[in-house]
């Protein structure tokens, strides 16, 4: 591990005391990753940094038109053409930045009232919410912010946006309630003119409120978790989109349970520290519960969905696409309590930590056949996991180390490098590159906490995924 760059930023004063959205500390990186702004609302400014062919980072100036309030930023994102830098600072104002001579020079404003906002993964779109009116911007042929209201939908009863993967749509989880959402509108952004803009109101059980909402990474499927009321088990749902234009919904589970779709799609899967219910008014089983949550639970989910239907507001039995899901069940089975569980990107590896600190790394034979590659201790206490671009490296981290698991062969991982120092908030990889690793750390100077931003770069080569 070689150390190629380190940016600090104070943190602001008191700044958990302000009620103000959006993200705490982060870094986003543009989509060729050849520039990242290190940002948040913790701290009293942000930077911009350049990678050169060479694969050396330097940092390019922010020019903003007000050199104050524009410098905390709470979300951004980067253009496709990476020729835009969109952000927003939390108090009523989004930003946009272009480059010229190694520096980034506010170019617009766009005052949006209080508004949350989302960024579409590409930055081509943006909408703002929870606060009147409901707004969608298109950036148009000459990057400006084109907003266009939505008839029908108030922005303060939008507790949450999500745009899918392929950003043709945008989910709205809305309620008349104050602290959930018992409505879902689809909206389809496959033209962003007022005149022909759609919407679907998606149908669903009376008294449902949603708790869990995700767009599949690689399809058009959005999987809902619903949950009601007097210890009725509510029930875990997909969405899918039908050769008709409308959203259909096929039941998974009668119950609900927190699931999550695979990074390619394949599965839904689960840390399976729920057990689903007995019987109406009865407990669970504790013990029980226990046990399965050293489980992580994987259900394949097969190409077409069939859609369940609702009669008088209340869905019928599940059919035999969503039984044959539930029958599929694969479980991965750990000595000690899971904590976290992701997939590598191409989906043929999982990585498990657990409250112990081991961590397992399970791989996917050519026959589907799930088993174990590697059980190691060397990282512990460990946080959160997370797999490279390609599946080659794992990165463990806690408070004071940064671990790198690599593949050295189809079957064995070993640990490869060891980041040590005291304050580590997060660490992740670089989005493309398999050998750069980012480190936000903290430390205390006197009166001021210091942010630190470091760029790590790995020496070591191995068996791609």
């Amino acid at each position: 591990m070689v150390k190629r760059l380190k940016v600090t930023i104070p943190q602001r004063a008191a700044w958990h005391s302000q009620p103000q959205a959006g993200v705490v500390l982060g870094v986003r990186f543009s989509p060729s990753c050849r520039h990242l702004l290190f940002y948040g609302r913790c701290l009293n400014d942000s930077r911009v940094l350049a990678r050169d062919d060479q694969g050396q980072w330097a940092e390019e100036h922010l020019n903003w038109s007000d050199n104050s309030r524009s410098r905390v930023v709470s979300g951004a994102n980067f253009s496709a053409c990476e020729n835009r830098l969109f952000t927003w600072n939390g108090m009523n104002r989004a930003n946009m930045l272009q480059p010229a001579h190694n520096r980034w020079n506010d170019d617009d404003k766009l005052k949006l009232s209080g508004h949350a906002v989302l960024f579409s993964p590409s930055g081509k779109y943006m909408a703002a919410y929870k606060h009147e009116p409901f707004i969608v911007c298109r950036m148009d042929n000459n990057n400006k912010w084109l907003k266009v209201k939505v008839n029908g939908l108030s922005g303060e009863l939008i507790k949450q946006a999500l745009f899918s993967t392929s950003e043709r749509y945008l989910a709205l989880l809305w309620s008349h309630l104050p602290f959930c959402a018992s409505e879902i509108t689809m909206l389809s952004l496959n033209d962003c003119s007022a005149k022909d803009w759609k919407s679907q109101s998606l149908e669903k059980c009376k008294d449902d409120y949603v708790t869990h909402a995700q767009f599949s990474p690689v399809a058009d499927q959005f999987l809902v978790g619903f949950e009601k009321s007097y210890g009725i088990p509510g029930r875990v749902s997909i969405y899918s989109l039908e050769a008709s234009g409308e959203w259909e919904e096929t039941m998974i589970f009668p119950y609900f349970c927190p699931v999550f779709f695979s990074s390619t799609g394949q599965y839904l899967f689960n840390k399976a520290s729920f057990t689903g219910f007995v019987g109406l008014g009865m407990l669970q089983d504790m013990l029980q519960d226990r046990v399965r949550d050293r489980d992580v639970l994987l259900w394949p989910i097969p190409e077409n969905l069939s859609a369940g239907s609702l009669d008088d507001g209340r869905l019928q039995q599940p059919d035999a696409v969503s039984r044959a899901i539930r029958d599929s069940e694969i479980t991965l089975r750990h000595d000690f309590p899971v904590k976290v569980a992701r997939f590598s990107p191409s989906g043929n590896h999982l990585v498990v930590s657990c409250e112990s600190g081991t961590v397992y790394i399970w791989g996917k034979s050519q026959a589907g056949q799930w088993g174990i590659e590697t059980i190691t201790e060397e990282c512990a206490p460990i946080t959160v996991p997370w797999f490279s671009p390609s599946g080659l490296h794992v990165l463990t981290w806690n408070p004071s180390m940064v671990g790198i698991l690599g593949r050295s062969d189809q079957q064995h991982w070993s640990l490869k490098g060891v980041i040590k120092q005291d304050g580590i908030l997060k660490a992740y990889f670089n989005p493309l590159s398999e050998h750069e690793v980012m480190v936000l750390g903290q430390t205390q100077n006197g009166d001021v906490t210091n942010i630190h931003l470091q760029v790590w770069e790995i020496r070591d080569a191995g068996t791609p995924d």
